[in-house]
C-alpha cells in the first residue's frame, strides 16, 4: 500500500513590531463583556480583516523565519512482513526542496525577549510567596508620616529588596551556581 503526502509553500513568519487587527483600546473596553470583542464588531468582519492580511496583494511585508519550501513524501506499507525475506516493513522516500532559515536582529531580539519571558514565568510561583502586599508608591503618595508609617515603610521597603534577592536566588539555581539545598536551608530561617 502506497500513501503520498504533498504539501507546498510550508512557511513560517515572524513580524517583529507588526500591528495588531484589534485596536488595544476597544479591546480594552470589552475585555470584561460576555462575549468581549465579539460584541464591538461581528466575527466574521474580524475573520475578513484576517484573510486580507494573508493575500498575495497584501501591504503587509512578511520576514520570514522559514523561507517557504515543498515537502513531498511516499510511505509504503506491507501488509504482511517476512524477516528473513523481506528488507523491510515500512519504507518513507521523503524530497524537500531548500530550506533556508532566515534571522534579523529584530527576530533575534523577539527570541530573546521571549525566552526571557518563560524564564520569569518559571519563577513566578515561588516569587508570589515573597511579594509585598503594597507597592512603596502607596507611601509617596500619601506623604503623611507618622512613627508608625515609618515602620511600616521600611519594613516594606525590606520585603521589597527580599523579593529581588529571592529572585537573583532563583535564577543563580536554575543556571546551577547555587544548590538547591542551600535555598531550602536559607528559606527556612
Amino acid at each position: 500500500m502506497i500513501k503520498e503526502l504533498s504539501v507546498k509553500n510550508i512557511k513560517l513568519y515572524w513580524n517583529s513590531m507588526s500591528e495588531i487587527f484589534i485596536p488595544t483600546s476597544l479591546w480594552e473596553q470589552t475585555r470584561h463583556g460576555q462575549y468581549q470583542i465579539f460584541e464591538a464588531m461581528d466575527a466574521s468582519f474580524l475573520k475578513d480583516i484576517m484573510v486580507d492580511a494573508f493575500k498575495e496583494n497584501s501591504r503587509m511585508s512578511y520576514n520570514y523565519l522559514l523561507a517557504p519550501f515543498t515537502l513531498l513524501m511516499s510511505i509504503n506499507l506491507k501488509k504482511s512482513f517476512n524477516r528473513e525475506t523481506d528488507n523491510y516493513k515500512y519504507q518513507i522516500n521523503t524530497l524537500i526542496s531548500q530550506i533556508t532559515l532566515n534571522l534579523s536582529p529584530l527576530m533575534l531580539r523577539d527570541i530573546l525577549k521571549f525566552q526571557a519571558f518563560l524564564e520569569m514565568f518559571s519563577y513566578c510561583r515561588d516569587l508570589k510567596r515573597y511579594r509585598p502586599p503594597l507597592r512603596i508608591q502607596y507611601f509617596v503618595d500619601n506623604p503623611a508620616y507618622t512613627p508608625a508609617h515609618k515602620k511600616k515603610r521600611s519594613q516594606l521597603i525590606r520585603d521589597w529588596f527580599r523579593l529581588v534577592l529571592w529572585y537573583v536566588r532563583l535564577r543563580r539555581a536554575a543556571r546551577g551556581a547555587t544548590p538547591f539545598k542551600l535555598l531550602e536551608i536559607e528559606e527556612a530561617i
